[in-house]
């Protein structure tokens, strides 16, 4: 179920990603319900500038006045500490982070704002001195940076909408992988999916009781390791028909008469379907979905 998502020279799994907000769900619960109401239509976007240089918060005041690109409403904090206290009353649309601050510089910066506002997006701004952090930043979850000399009645009401946007698309996408998975978790089938390359990617419940794999150290193992399966006569291995799937494109049933071989643990009579999974916008298939259960063998 997890892919990598790439942009922009920012590699960042959906895996990581879900870890990475797991790990501070108990904070941002607040914060969490505060997004959902964030991403509905608004009249201005409420704009958090952590940053000492007070030319940049003229800049950027400047910068946003036009209107043609929306309103928005810019709140200045000096240093850090008034940056986290201020993300602790929610309200903050997007964050405007100065990697070189009086009391936290580098990516140290970024980090302590990423903790705190997890689902708020941050746009870095950057200098030449500084590009290499930034480019650091947008690797571990910032959305993008801006230099400072990019900071114009163009560019950067664009790039905050841009941020908002995307911010709001990725909370879409995860919270419908979890809804996803709350519904693959709770049938009585066994599912397993792969990747285009015929490793594993996901097991439900069912399908790591069956297979005597554990999820997480089943993932990214060669399908043939992790489901196996023989015809109950010849003993032989049976065609799989994940792979044949993959080939076709298409859906394609297990052949009667086969046993799937567990890690440990007694051999079962399946009935067995695959069906290749694609991208939106992709004729050619991503992976593939196999679901399978016991059957009574005669």
């Amino acid at each position: 179920m997890d892919g990598p998502v790439a942009r922009g020279g920012r590699v960042c799994s959906t895996g990581q990603r879900r870890a990475q907000r797991a790990r501070y769900t108990g904070r941002v619960d607040n914060q969490r319900d505060a997004g959902l109401e964030r991403f509905r239509p608004i009249q201005a976007m409420r704009v958090l500038l952590i940053g000492h240089d007070p030319s940049d918060g003229r800049e950027i005041r400047e910068a946003l006045a036009d209107g043609r690109d929306g309103s928005f409403i810019v709140e200045c904090a000096p240093r850090l500490v008034d940056g986290l206290e201020r993300l602790r009353e929610n309200g903050i649309d997007a964050i405007l982070l100065d990697l070189c601050l009086p009391d936290s510089r580098g990516i140290e910066a970024f980090e302590q704002v990423w903790r705190a506002a997890p689902h708020v997006p941050i746009l870095v701004i950057s200098s030449p001195d500084d590009e290499d952090a930034a480019t650091q930043a947008v690797q571990l979850g910032a959305q993008d940076f801006l230099r400072r000399d990019r900071l114009d009645s163009y560019t950067l009401p664009r790039a905050l909408k841009r941020i908002v946007e995307r911010q709001a698309a990725e909370e879409e996408l995860y919270f419908e992988q979890q809804r996803a998975d709350v519904t693959l978790n709770s049938i009585g089938d066994a599912v397993l999916s792969t990747d285009i390359q015929s490793n594993v990617t996901y097991l439900n419940p069912v399908a790591e009781r069956m297979t005597g794999w554990p999820r997480q150290e089943a993932r990214g193992r060669p399908l043939a390791e992790v489901f196996q399966i023989i015809d109950a006569t010849s003993r032989e291995t049976a065609r799989n028909p994940i792979a044949q799937a993959m080939e076709l494109d298409t859906t394609v049933g297990l052949t009667p008469n086969c046993l799937l071989i567990p890690r440990d643990g007694p051999e079962t009579a399946i009935e067995d379907s695959a069906s290749p999974i694609h991208d939106r916008g992709r004729p050619s298939s991503s992976g593939i979905r196999a679901s399978w259960t016991t059957c009574a063998r005669s």
